[in-house]
């Protein structure tokens, strides 16, 4: 969407759009270049609007997970680079991850 901003879409509305629902919406899968999952709790509330709270997932086997511990992707560690790193998104039925049981 942001490719198209100021052609395809309105960069008010899009702007708009993007506070409302996010970059990466409620209950998005979030893989780190680290192997680790995190699920999407919270929009950005920070300028940077890539970088959500997330429920970091552990792995219990046969197709399970569980929320560890809720971590903000703003927080940076002692260089002034962000402790986590996105390297992709994906929907949670990929994962067979039903997010409000892990998010309630």
């Amino acid at each position: 969407m942001r490719v198209g901003e100021g052609t395809a879409f309105d960069p008010i509305v899009l702007k708009s759009f993007i506070q409302m629902l996010g970059v990466y919406p409620i209950g998005t899968i979030l893989e780190f270049d680290n192997g680790q999952l995190g699920l999407v709790s919270q929009v950005s509330l920070s300028e940077d609007l890539t970088r959500p709270r997330v429920m970091m997932l552990s792995d219990e086997g046969l197709g399970g997970f569980r929320c560890r511990e809720e971590v903000d992707l703003t927080d940076k560690d002692g260089e002034g680079n962000y402790r986590y790193r996105i390297s992709r998104s994906s929907h949670p039925s990929v994962r067979n991850i039903q997010p409000a049981t892990l998010l309630l």
